[in-house]
């Protein structure tokens, strides 16, 4: 993460050769119409109830604080009543660097045929 973090042009997305925990799955930089950047921490589940493990998100995310960068975590369930019942656990994130640097989304996804 502090080599792209460094060089954010670098890549699009990453996604990790091996599950490395359950908050996870890929990181992608997505590039709003105004030309400004955020790189997202996604999670893709089918539960309404997920484990956010705020200490390894703050550890990938923190390089990219570091430079200033946005960042956020997105939670994708497949359809709007998971979003609506979408819980993670614990329930509260208590880092401070979490909640500082990183806001917290759940969005919805539609899978076409």
């Amino acid at each position: 993460m502090e080599s792209w973090a460094a060089k954010p042009s670098e890549m699009d997305y990453w996604i990790p050769a091996t599950s490395l925990c359950e908050t996870i799955d890929a990181v992608a930089k997505l590039t709003f119409p105004d030309n400004s950047e955020r790189f997202c921490f996604l999670q893709l589940t089918k539960a309404t109830t997920h484990k956010c493990n705020a200490d390894f998100l703050w550890d990938l995310a923190q390089p990219f604080v570091d430079k200033k960068l946005d960042v956020c975590y997105i939670a994708l369930v497949p359809d709007e009543d998971k979003r609506l019942k979408f819980r993670l656990s614990p329930v509260q994130i208590m880092k401070k660097e979490v909640l500082d640097h990183i806001p917290l989304y759940v969005a919805h996804f539609k899978v076409s045929d």
